[in-house]
């Protein structure tokens, strides 16, 4: 497989917060589907990361997905496309930006009651998605 001359490739590379920033290697634009997981395996190793997936999609299909280091460094597990990670907080980025996304659709509106979207939550006042985005929905929502 070839990959196209143009290809965008969102990728999460969480990695432990350094005082300086890494310094990247000078990758050239991968030929092929095993120049791209070279490169890809560079970056994993310059930024110190012990292990992510990767996927590139057309459409809906997975046409390539591939893991890279390992998933747990003791065990000597290498990560796989299907790894699970663990993300913590990283989740509510996700969840506003696609929040937001919609809000600019006009499909959701910050100021809906969140029972709107089938979430029940007890309350002394109504919770709106913006109480739900800035954790200010405890007591009378909103106030802080």
């Amino acid at each position: 497989m070839r990959l196209p001359p143009c290809l965008a490739l969102p990728l999460l590379l969480a990695c432990s917060a350094t005082t300086t920033a890494p310094q990247l290697p000078s990758l050239p634009a991968a030929r092929s589907v095993a120049e791209f997981e070279a490169n890809l395996e560079q970056l994993r190793a310059a930024l110190k990361i012990p292990a992510f997936s990767a996927a590139i999609t057309r459409g809906t299909s997975v046409v390539w997905s591939k893991g890279f280091g390992m998933a747990d460094i003791e065990a000597r597990i290498p990560a796989t496309a299907e790894t699970e990670y663990h993300l913590a907080s990283l989740t509510k980025t996700y969840a506003s930006t696609v929040i937001l996304q919609l809000v600019d659709e006009g499909k959701v509106s910050l100021d809906d009651p969140v029972s709107k979207y089938g979430i029940v939550l007890p309350s002394s006042g109504v919770i709106r998605v913006r109480h739900l985005m800035s954790h200010t929905s405890e007591g009378e929502p909103g106030t802080r």
